[in-house]
This record gives C-alpha cells, sequence and structure tokens, in this order.
C-alpha cells in the first residue's frame, strides 16, 4: 500500500508540471466519455431498457394485413376469433384510443383515454395502485361508461394525489362515472390519461379500431403465433367473403412501442460514439507516445538504478488511472449538460413515460467506459516508455525520438483522419436527409395556419348537432378581423394517424376482391378545408354547405388516387364503392393536389376528401389562417366558448410547430451527429497538429544545421508539411474505404439521400483534407522560420 500511495503521489507531482498536457488529456476524455454517456442514456431509454411487465419479452402485437401488404387494426370479430382460435396466446386484449370530456374534476378538459378490455390487466400484470382495476362486469356497463381507472399521471396532476379519489364520481361526455382505481407509475401503455372498459361484441359494425395484443403460450414464439394468426384469418375469409386477401402477422410489443426507427437511430447514435471515444483514445494514445519520448532520460535512470520494467509500468498506469478518473467526472458533467441541452428534443423523439437520464446503469456504463478507455488509450504507451534503452537514453541527453516512436504516432495520426471521415461522411449524409425532408413538398401551405384540436360530446351533439356547431364555429373564426379563412378537418395534420379504408370503382367492383380494389386514405373535412390551406384544386369543384345528410354522396379525390383508380380517365363523375364492393356509391365531383399531413418521409397517400355534412364525426381540428400571423388564440377561445361555454379547448398550436415536432427524430440524430463530426474534425487536426509540432520540436538541431547550409524557409516547411500531407492521404483513404463500406447503416434512416452518394464523400474529404493539412502547414511553416544560430547554441 506504501508503494501505490507513493506511485499516485509522484504521479501527481508528474501531471502537476504539465498542466497544459493534462488539461488536453482530460478535455478529450471528456469529450468522448461525456459523449459516450449520453447516447447510451439516450440508446437505454430507446432501445435496452426493458418493458415495465414481467416477462415483457413475451408481449406480442397482433396486427392485420391489408390485401396490399399494409399494417391495419382489427375489427370486434376479428379480435373475438384470434382470442378464440389461437393456441400460441396464453391471452388477448384489445384496446383503442378515445378522447373524452371530463367534467367535474376542475376546469372541463378534453383528455386522452383508452377503452380497454378487461383481459388487458391480467395480460401487462398490472395491478391497482389504490382500488381495483376494471373487471368483466365493467365491460358490459361500457357503454354508458360507468366506471374508469386513471392513470398515475393524471390522479397526480388533476387529483393532487388524493387517495380518497377511489369512488369518486366524474363525468365523461356528460355521463356519470365511478373512479375505481388508479394504476401504478409503470403502467404507461396504453399511454392514456384515463381507462375505461371495452365490450367487444360480434355483430359490431365499427369498422377495424382495435390494436390487438397478446402473451405467448409457454413455448410458442412469434414466428409460431405469427404463423397460426395467418391460418385464422385465412379460416375466417372462408366464412366472411369480405376479409378475402386479408392476413394478420405477429411482432414483439416493444417494437411497437419503440418503433424500429427509434431504435435504429440509437444504435446508430452509440456506433457514432464509439467511433469518437475511439478517435479520442487514439488522440490521447499519440499525446502519451509524444510525451514518453520526453521521459527517455527519467525511464533509463530508473532502470539503471533497478527499478524492473513492471514497477515502471505500474507508475505510468497509475497517472493514466488518474488522468481518466479526471477524464470521467468531467465526462459525466459533460453528459449531464448534453442530456439537459437536448430533453427538449428528447420528448418529442422518445416513448412515453421514457426519459434519457444519467441513472445508476448510465454511471456504471461510464465507469466501465472510462477503464475501457484508459487501458486503451494508456496500456501501449506505458509498455513502450517503460522498455528504455538506457545506455542510448543516457547518452542521448533524452534527445530526439525512436524511430519505433516516430511510426507509433504517425499510425495513430492515420487512425483519428480514418476515423473522423467516417464520422464526417455519416453527419454530410444526415444533413443531406434533413434538408431534403425540410424541403419536402407537403402540398399545402402550413405558414399562418394554427390548428385547434376539438372533440364533441356525443350525447349532447347528434350528427346534426355536430354539423350546426361546427358550420358556426368556421363561420365565426372566419369573421374575426385578423382570420383569412377557417375549417375543419378530420386529422390533426402531423400529430396523429389519418384513417384509411377500401374504394372501388363501380365499373370494376365485378372482378375486384371482396375487401376491395385498394386502400387509400380518407379526411372528413368542411367546405373551405382546400382554400384555408392553399390544396390546389385540378379539376370539377370543392365542397359547399349544399354537400350534406340527404344530398347525393360525393367526393373529391387526390390526383394519385384519381391516377390509380381511372388511369388516364376524368375521374369527375364517376362513381366508386368506399369500403367494399357492395351498397351506395359516391361520386367524384374534384380532383385536388396530394399532400403529405402525416409523415413527412412517407410516399403520398392516395386520398379521398369526403364532406363533413355527410360523415360528422365527434373528434375534428379546425384550421385558422390569418392574415398577419400575430397571436390569436384568446380571439379563437372566445368565438368558440360562445357557441358552448363547457367545451374544453386542449390545445391552439401553429400548424408549422406540428410540423417541426414530426422533424423532432430526424433533427435530433442529425444534430448529434453533426456534433460527432465536428468534435471528430478537431481532434484529428489536433492530432495531426501534434505530431509535427512535436517532430519540428525534436528535431531543432536537424533544421538549424539545413538552414545554416543554405535551405530555404519554403524547402523546410516542405519537410515538415510532407509528412502531414503523407498521413492525412492515408487517413482519409481509409476513412473513405470505411465510409463506403459501413454506408448501409445509415441508409434505412436516410430520405431521398443516396448512402454511397459521391459528392457527400467528396464533400467530406475535401473538408477534412483542407482542415488537416492546415493543422499541419501550421507547425511547418513555424519550423521554417527557426533561427539557427539559437539552436546550435541551445544543442
Amino acid at each position: 500500500m506504501d508503494s501505490v500511495l507513493q506511485d499516485v503521489r509522484y504521479a501527481f507531482r508528474r501531471l502537476s508540471t504539465a498542466p497544459g498536457f493534462s488539461l488536453a488529456v482530460i478535455l478529450t476524455l471528456a469529450a468522448g466519455i461525456g459523449g459516450a454517456a449520453a447516447t447510451f442514456s439516450v440508446l437505454d431509454a430507446a432501445a435496452l431498457r426493458p418493458l415495465p411487465f414481467p416477462d415483457a419479452d413475451r408481449l406480442v402485437r397482433l396486427r392485420e394485413v391489408t390485401p396490399q401488404g399494409d399494417p391495419f387494426s382489427a375489427s370486434d370479430l376479428e379480435y373475438l376469433e384470434y382470442a378464440a382460435r389461437m393456441r400460441t396466446l396464453a391471452s388477448v386484449a384489445a384496446m383503442r384510443p378515445l378522447a373524452v370530456t371530463l367534467t367535474g374534476a376542475g376546469e372541463p378538459a378534453r383528455i386522452d383515454a383508452a377503452a380497454v378490455t378487461s383481459s388487458i390487466f391480467p395480460l401487462l400484470g398490472i395491478r391497482a395502485a389504490y382500488g381495483r382495476v376494471l373487471t368483466v362486469e365493467d365491460e358490459r356497463d361500457q357503454a354508458a361508461h360507468v366506471t374508469a381507472v386513471l392513470s398515475h399521471a393524471m390522479w397526480r396532476e388533476r387529483f393532487g394525489s388524493d387517495p380518497r379519489v377511489v369512488g369518486r364520481t366524474v363525468s365523461l361526455d356528460g355521463r356519470a362515472t365511478a373512479i375505481v382505481g388508479v394504476l401504478p407509475e409503470t403502467a404507461t401503455f396504453p399511454a392514456a390519461d384515463l381507462w375505461v372498459a371495452l365490450d367487444p361484441s360480434p355483430a359490431s359494425d365499427n369498422g377495424k379500431w382495435l390494436d390487438v395484443i397478446g402473451r405467448l403460450a409457454p413455448g410458442a414464439s412469434v414466428r409460431a403465433a405469427s404463423d397460426e394468426a395467418v391460418a385464422v384469418t385465412a379460416a375466417l375469409a372462408q366464412e366472411h367473403p369480405r376479409l378475402k386477401g386479408w392476413s394478420a402477422r405477429v411482432e414483439p410489443l416493444q417494437d411497437w412501442i419503440l418503433g424500429p426507427g427509434l431504435r435504429r437511430m440509437a444504435w446508430l447514435l452509440l456506433g457514432a460514439v464509439a467511433t469518437l471515444l475511439a478517435l479520442a483514445c487514439a488522440n490521447i494514445a499519440g499525446l502519451l507516445m509524444a510525451r514518453a519520448s520526453g521521459r527517455r532520460i527519467e525511464m533509463g535512470v530508473r532502470a539503471a538504478l533497478g527499478a524492473e520494467r513492471w514497477r515502471l509500468v505500474r507508475q505510468l498506469v497509475t497517472e493514466n488511472l488518474l488522468l481518466g478518473a479526471a477524464g470521467g467526472v468531467v465526462g459525466l458533467l459533460t453528459a449531464a449538460w448534453i442530456l439537459f441541452g437536448v430533453s427538449p428534443m428528447l420528448r418529442d423523439v422518445l416513448p412515453p413515460g421514457r426519459m434519457a437520464i444519467l441513472d445508476g446503469r448510465a454511471v456504471l456504463a461510464s465507469i466501465a467506459i472510462m477503464l475501457a478507455s484508459t487501458i486503451a488509450f494508456g496500456l501501449f504507451p506505458a509498455l513502450h516508455a517503460s522498455r528504455p534503452d538506457i545506455e542510448g537514453a543516457l547518452r542521448a541527453g533524452g534527445r530526439g525520438t525512436t524511430p519505433s516512436n516516430r511510426r507509433w504516432s504517425s499510425a495513430l495520426v492515420g487512425v483519428q483522419v480514418a476515423l473522423a471521415m467516417v464520422l464526417l461522411v455519416g453527419s454530410f449524409l444526415l444533413a443531406d436527409s434533413f434538408a431534403r425532408l425540410s424541403r419536402v413538398d407537403i402540398g399545402f401551405a402550413a405558414d399562418r395556419v394554427v390548428t385547434v384540436p376539438l372533440s364533441l360530446p356525443d350525447r349532447r351533439y347528434p350528427a346534426d348537432s355536430r354539423v350546426d356547431f361546427f358550420d358556426a364555429a368556421v363561420a365565426r373564426l372566419a369573421a374575426v378581423p385578423d382570420v383569412e379563412s377557417a375549417a375543419a378537418t378530420a386529422t390533426n395534420p402531423f400529430r396523429q394517424w389519418g384513417f384509411a379504408n377500401d374504394v372501388t370503382p363501380e365499373e370494376r367492383a365485378a372482378t375486384a376482391p371482396p375487401s376491395g380494389l385498394l386502400q387509400a386514405g380518407w379526411r372528413s373535412v368542411t367546405p373551405a378545408f382546400f382554400e384555408t390551406l392553399s390544396v390546389p384544386l385540378v379539376r370539377g369543384r370543392a365542397f359547399t354547405a349544399a354537400d350534406r345528410g340527404g344530398a347525393p354522396r360525393v367526393a373529391i379525390v387526390s390526383q394519385s388516387l384519381a391516377e390509380r383508380m381511372w388511369p388516364g380517365a376524368d375521374p369527375v363523375g364517376r362513381r366508386f364503392y368506399w369500403g367494399g364492393v357492395t351498397g351506395r356509391t359516391r361520386t367524384v365531383i374534384g380532383v385536388v393536389g396530394d399532400i403529405r399531413d402525416v409523415r413527412l418521409d412517407a410516399p403520398v397517400t392516395p386520398m379521398l376528401y369526403l364532406p363533413y355534412g355527410q360523415l360528422p364525426l365527434e373528434d375534428m381540428t379546425l384550421l385558422v389562417r390569418t392574415r398577419s400571423g400575430g397571436p390569436i388564440s384568446e380571439a379563437i377561445r372566445r368565438e368558440i366558448h360562445a357557441l358552448d361555454p363547457s367545451l374544453p379547448i386542449a390545445e391552439i398550436r401553429p400548424l408549422a410547430a406540428n410540423r417541426a415536432v414530426a422533424m423532432s427524430a430526424p433533427r435530433f440524430r442529425t444534430m448529434m451527429l453533426a456534433v460527432f463530426g465536428i468534435v471528430a474534425l478537431l481532434l484529428a487536426s489536433v492530432g495531426l497538429y501534434g505530431v509535427v509540432a512535436f517532430t519540428v520540436s525534436q528535431r531543432t538541431r536537424e533544421i538549424a544545421i539545413r538552414v545554416a547550409l543554405g535551405a530555404r524557409p519554403q524547402q523546410v516547411t516542405q519537410l515538415f508539411f510532407r509528412r502531414g500531407a503523407a498521413l492525412t492521404g492515408i487517413g482519409a483513404t481509409v476513412g473513405l474505404f470505411l465510409a463506403w463500406t459501413a454506408a448501409g447503416v445509415v441508409e434505412s434512416l436516410l430520405f431521398q439521400t443516396s448512402a454511397r452518394n459521391p459528392w457527400i464523400f467528396a464533400a467530406a474529404a475535401v473538408l477534412l483534407t483542407g482542415v488537416a493539412l492546415t493543422a499541419s502547414y501550421l507547425p511547418a511553416r513555424r519550423a521554417s522560420r527557426f533561427d539557427p544560430v539559437r539552436g546550435l547554441i541551445r544543442d
């Protein structure tokens, strides 16, 4: 122990005599460890942390698959058939999202709810924190919403964490509802503030609205469950011809909650930060190798006095551990700062209930990274420095570097340049993809438009009353002085998923499958919708107030849908079936341009528009375009509450902000990789600068002699610049090869950008080469100004 403490004290003294070197190592290591710790926290929240349910790896999601191969939700009948026929699932549950108006608990509010079957609670292993969960008896009374359970967040924020809330009666959409329980804090799926019972019926005609989840039976696999679901769907198609062509698949529940895109992003960032950490270790190893050259006398003297090699290694490793510990502490502070800075973006990226924080797992991971990094950057320099040439070191007086030192320093710089090139190419690819995504044509004008989601309680607003309400609301808002136009649509753009259904041209119904010809998105909209969003009317007419119930059933189609249903023909006046191949038809009265209102990075969806007067939904979003873009929230609230003072207005949000949220994940990963690329560029440049500068400092005698013999400054500059240029060229070439090989890793995250775009590779190469050559030229230029007299006298 005495010798260990002696090593620590001596290490402190040695490091304190070179504060610049120590600071450079600590900051470099902090950049690597800080980035790694922050990225691990994001990865842990996005992909590694298991779902908070017992045996979460046994939980799955069952999805219908349309005849066109698109995933879809299930109907009541199909859910009940899956629950009855599937043997690979030990239990099955269904759920669907709701929006309900809550009164009787403070200000009226429109809240997100979930209608669930009672089987979801034992399936997920959820027990009530207070009271009880929903039961089969609650399902039978679900039509009246007589019972409900609260999420933990809702209980805390709306009811002040009062356990006496159990048994309290509130009003949901005008119905008296008893709160029978409060869920635990871990019950964040499905994401809702309040849960009510769902009672699926085989006779229900509510369409395909249900999400189905299950728990695998003992010994069953996801693949076996998926095969059985396909077989059940095929059997159902024999009994119900309208299901012909449909299929099903089963996938892990975690893939649904987290999403493959989020997990790919997290692993990409981890790979990027691992590359950055390797670059930082190579940079520090280069500094240690250079420092070891200046300690040849010390190592030689200590070896001459009898110090064994392992004793020298232990001393050097102790110094490295002190540097690593300091770098680790600063790195954790850096990680906390990074997470604090990116937390607003992560709220829109991570699933509900998940946060990227520096918890115990992240700290332990950081300690492991610190130890691994210390070994990576310090072991070889320590072994190399502890093997001194005693006679040579004492005779040379410690001047100069050995050829071995120079070779290893050059190799480490080449590694840094290569790794920096990989990160730069990746950041350039994501930046180009993000720029293209930012410029993608959404088909409508989002500027100066605000969105106002509204939901009308169905007990107070039957179908005709809904039409009257939104007619009045749109008219009142359009009359506000700064408002240019107003309308309403069934989907809040970029804030929720759209709707889809089967469509079939009347003349092709006889040959189309019973399920319909193709799937198309649909929106129920008020007459001024296209005017408010500046969606171009290509042919025909827009909706009017006369397109109501009792009038001829009409529709407007997008250009892509018109081309798919009636290629090369005028669709205006054509009739089609909506939802199958039988029943009443609708007549096309107009064609409008294509839009993207759900995902920016998805292909254009063929779209069908229906007049709100003929399809009056409860949940709609008001769109209000202003002339000046100024604040209008108070005017909107005033006009809505003039029609119904009890109607809650959850939020008034600019449509441009919705679009910004839709770009949050691409923005986050682009920003993170850009930061990694910049840090990598700086580290590689500093490493190259340091190697050339150290070489100059070790060859002062040679420079003095060359200048004294008549060498021109340009020749001296070229002597050292050539080495930096050679290292840059070799490292850049290797880096381009590695980036080209690994380009497929980021391909799935790119939008309209080729992962092997030669222009992007060339741009990254030009930037890195330019910065690296500048870093080489500066110390080489300084060498050309060296005073030979001072060099010879000092020598």
